[in-house]
C-alpha cells in the first residue's frame, strides 16, 4: 500500500529522474511537432479563409438551424420518457389483472356450493 501513497514531491522527482518517462515524453514531444506546415501559419491560413468566404458560413455547425428542444435532445428524452412510463402503465396493469384472476379463482373455490331443490 506504501507503493501507491508517495507524496508529490517524491512521484515528480520519480518521474525527472526515471529514464522510461523521458523517454516516453521525447516520442509524444516528437509526434507533437511533426507537422507539415507551422501552427502560425495554419492560423492565418484559416483567418484568410474566413474573411476570403464572408465568414465562412461553410463552415457553420448545422446545430444552429436546430429548434432549442432538438439541440438539447428534449424531444428523443420526452419520448422515452413517455415509453418507459407507457411500459409501467402496462406492467402494473397485467400484474393488477392477474392478482385480481387469483383472488377471484380463490374467492370461487371457497364459496359452498349450493344444493339444486
Amino acid at each position: 500500500m506504501k507503493k501507491y501513497c508517495l507524496t508529490p514531491f517524491k512521484s515528480f522527482s520519480q518521474i525527472r529522474v526515471k529514464f522510461r518517462y523521458k523517454e516516453r515524453i521525447n516520442q509524444v514531444s516528437a509526434l507533437m511537432r511533426d507537422q507539415m506546415d507551422h501552427p502560425l501559419d495554419r492560423a492565418i491560413y484559416w483567418i484568410e479563409h474566413v474573411i476570403w468566404y464572408k465568414g465562412a458560413p461553410h463552415l457553420r455547425t448545422a446545430s444552429r438551424k436546430l429548434w432549442l428542444y432538438q439541440r438539447g435532445l428534449l424531444d428523443v428524452t420526452f419520448i422515452l420518457f413517455i415509453s418507459c412510463l407507457l411500459a409501467c402503465f402496462v406492467f402494473f396493469r397485467l400484474c393488477r389483472s392477474v392478482f385480481v384472476f387469483t383472488t377471484m379463482k380463490s374467492f370461487v373455490h371457497n364459496e359452498p356450493k349450493k344444493k339444486l331443490t
